[in-house]
């Protein structure tokens, strides 16, 4: 009966979906290269089968470092700067399959 007098309105609270985050490890690929004088080494990002997490755009949702965003781009690997001090980098990246990851890297320059 719409619109009875004893007709009771019932909301329900929006949930946001909360993601767990799946543990990955970050692993050298044993591969350096130059970019604007600057060295770079490159890791590959693992799940906990061992398999590579891509982080090229279109792949990754996006891929944050110490919680700052970072921009996918057409690389499935991290090339990290040698200009990043020493210490650990803390990652997060959401696949557009919707499956969250974090890893730490423990990052020594090379130089």
């Amino acid at each position: 009966m719409v619109g009875s007098q004893n007709q009771a309105e019932i909301c329900i609270p929006h949930r946001k979906k909360v993601l767990t985050p799946s543990p990955a490890t970050f692993k050298p690929t044993g591969q350096e290269g130059e970019h604007e004088g600057v060295n770079h080494t490159e890791f590959e990002l693992l799940d906990g089968d061992g398999v590579r997490i891509s982080l090229k755009a279109g792949a990754a949702t996006y891929i944050k470092k110490n919680g700052v965003n970072l921009t996918p781009d057409d690389q499935e690997t991290l090339w990290f700067s040698d200009n990043n001090a020493a210490g650990q980098y803390s990652f997060e990246v959401k696949t557009t399959a919707g499956t969250v990851y974090t890893a730490v890297l423990d990052w020594v320059p090379t130089v």
